[in-house]
């Protein structure tokens, strides 16, 4: 997509981290169910791509509405 624009740190990440990312931007906080079904991408894709956002401070998880799940939000600051 011309002129779209990510954050430096997600620039490097892979195109489904990017996705991702967008995704979350557009419409957080998600489970991974959802954003399996918004994305497209397999399980194992998208735990691929969450890892790495997670890991340089771009996503983290709070306990959803059910207890025993989890959503995806992007990190404030």
């Amino acid at each position: 997509m011309p002129g779209l624009q990510v954050a430096p740190t997600v620039a490097d990440c892979s195109p489904s981290a990017k996705l991702v990312y967008l995704v979350l931007s557009e419409d957080a906080p998600m489970t991974h169910a959802q954003l399996r079904s918004r994305t497209a991408l397999s399980s194992t894709t998208l735990r691929s791509a969450l890892d790495p956002l997670e890991e340089i401070g771009l996503v983290e998880t709070r306990p959803a509405e059910d207890a025993r799940s989890r959503v995806y939000v992007l990190a404030e600051g």
